[in-house]
């Protein structure tokens, strides 16, 4: 079974560097030191019945956790959530701009200042952002100028953060082709683009996928040693269009030749 990996924390290394327990919380943020936490031995460390295996791919550095494998690509996923909460803001606010408020008959004290502001921005602001700006003045002619800074070729702006951002995800997670995912740069259909996929396909089995593939072979086997003799083990590849008879062969045949020994 699974095991969600952010509810486990590990116990400190022994003198061999091996992790023999981990603690589990359901929510570690909100972990209180009354809160009993369940002790789960780390596979092969015990004779408890129910033990867990931990799959880190080894990472200089990395004793305890290993990081995602697109970690360069955070950036651009929290840019490109960026991007969605704005435009989505400027949608629920109608795309208006920002608004100065004044009030031109004197400073109150701070107390009055902080109610007027939020009573004024909860009746005018929307989801997320401030649209509307709050200013005191103790008169119109000291009152409160503000320069609107606008943002040439808004739209063209936009469409390259958000292609930058896809482009640079996709580059993170490896992928060979964004034909892969069903993305088209080009007006062509995807009949068009059979042999592109095919290639991409293969070649993101070769040096992603495949890798993977063997790194949870080599832990199945090293669990199943434990009951004796090892079965031979390989995976089926999926594809992402429909081979010829010729090709699924092929295919099969690659497969046979990743058995584990």
């Amino acid at each position: 079974k699974h095991f969600p990996i952010h509810t486990l924390r590990p116990e400190k290394m022994d003198s061999e560097g091996v992790i023999n327990n981990y603690y589990y919380h359901p929510r570690w943020s909100e972990k209180k030191r009354s809160d009993v936490l369940k002790k789960i031995p780390a596979f092969g460390t015990s004779r408890e019945k129910i033990e867990i295996y931990i799959v880190k791919p080894y990472l200089s550095s990395y004793e305890y956790f290993s990081p995602v494998d697109y970690s360069g690509a955070l950036p651009y996923v929290e840019l490109e959530n960026e991007i969605a909460d704005y435009l989505l803001n400027e949608t629920k606010n109608s795309f208006s701009g920002t608004k100065v408020i004044n009030f031109n008959n004197g400073i109150p004290d701070n107390e009055a200042r902080d109610m007027i502001t939020r009573d004024v921005k909860q009746k005018l602001t929307g989801s997320r952002g401030q649209k509307v700006i709050v200013a005191f003045n103790e008169n119109a002619e000291s009152k409160t100028t503000v320069e609107d800074i606008s943002l040439n070729d808004a739209p063209a702006h936009y469409e390259y953060l958000a292609n930058e951002a896809m482009h640079k995800i996709l580059v993170g997670h490896r992928i060979t082709s964004p034909m892969l995912l069903g993305i088209k740069e080009s007006g062509n259909g995807l009949a068009s683009n059979a042999d592109e996929i095919k290639n991409a396909s293969q070649l993101f089995q070769s040096t992603v996928i495949g890798n993977y593939q063997d790194e949870l072979l080599d832990c199945l086997t090293e669990i199943m040693e434990l009951n004796g003799e090892v079965p031979e083990m390989y995976f089926i590849t999926s594809q992402p269009i429909e081979f010829t008879d010729e090709d699924q062969e092929k295919v099969n045949s690659d497969n046979e030749d990743t058995e584990a020994p």
